[in-house]
């Protein structure tokens, strides 16, 4: 068993901590293929990592410490440290699943945890959207966000968008400041879908794509598929941490 530890934080918490699981962690440290990845900070941090390592998930534990402001993610703090250190020592750890969304577009494909977004800030953003195939709305306004019930708590939240328990894998799309008139009618309010659906966006002009902190242009008229992947990101917890629990500390 290797290990690595992810973080841009370099306040001085964050660095005490990070030198404290160097100390304490009796396994092999190696960045290029660990089986477990410690991340150091908030949320973005955690998804960062996601990412650096999204061609090796199956093979990865993640284990989230919150120095930052959201943790969702996070199940450890620095309070506790001491148990993230002994339950890694000595295997004893249960794992969570999450989902993540997949995206294709022009011969292009990535993946996202929390969400991606077709945007445009410019101008009136126009989106034919189908569900499996068959057509179901046309949205004008700002964009379109899709995301993951993990997800559900970040920008989908910031829209007026469900927030979903993550057991429940599902997907969900949310409209950015659509127009609704005697001209023009979509839904006007999110929509859940269940795992086995396939979202295809048809853009009529040119947008950009964000897919988590990654951020793509993408010009003319383009079908962009999504949909939730076989691929998970595993994380350690200790189950202390429950969603209802995260909800509370970081919203009420």
């Amino acid at each position: 068993m290797k290990y690595a530890i992810y973080s841009k934080k370099k306040d001085e918490i964050s660095l005490n901590l990070i030198d404290e699981i160097k100390h304490g962690i009796k396994l092999e440290y190696d960045e290029k293929n660990p089986d477990i990845v410690i991340t150091v900070g908030g949320d973005g941090t955690f998804i960062r990592a996601v990412h650096n390592y999204i061609d090796n998930l199956c093979n990865i534990v993640f284990f989230g410490i919150k120095t930052g402001h959201l943790g969702f993610y996070s199940n450890y703090t620095k309070e506790n440290i001491n148990e993230l250190v002994d339950r890694i020592n000595n295997n004893n750890f249960e794992i969570e699943n999450h989902d993540l969304v997949k995206w294709e577009c022009n011969g292009k494909s990535g993946y996202s945890l929390n969400e991606i977004t077709i945007v445009n800030p410019c101008a009136t953003q126009i989106v034919d959207v189908y569900i499996d195939k068959e057509k179901f709305e046309t949205v004008r306004g700002t964009g379109l966000c899709i995301c993951t019930t993990n997800g559900s708590t970040a920008y989908n939240k910031s829209l007026g968008g469900p927030v979903v328990d993550p057991k429940l894998g599902c997907l969900i799309l949310s409209e950015m400041a659509s127009i609704n008139s005697n001209a023009y009618r979509s839904l006007n309010s999110s929509l859940v879908l269940s795992n086995n659906h396939k979202l295809e966006l048809v853009s009529k002009n040119a947008m950009y794509l964000t897919s988590d902190h990654l951020k793509y242009e993408i010009e003319g008229e383009n079908t962009i598929v999504c949909y939730l992947s076989d691929k998970k990101v595993k994380s350690g917890t200790n189950k202390s941490s429950i969603f209802i629990d995260r909800i509370k500390k970081s919203f009420l």
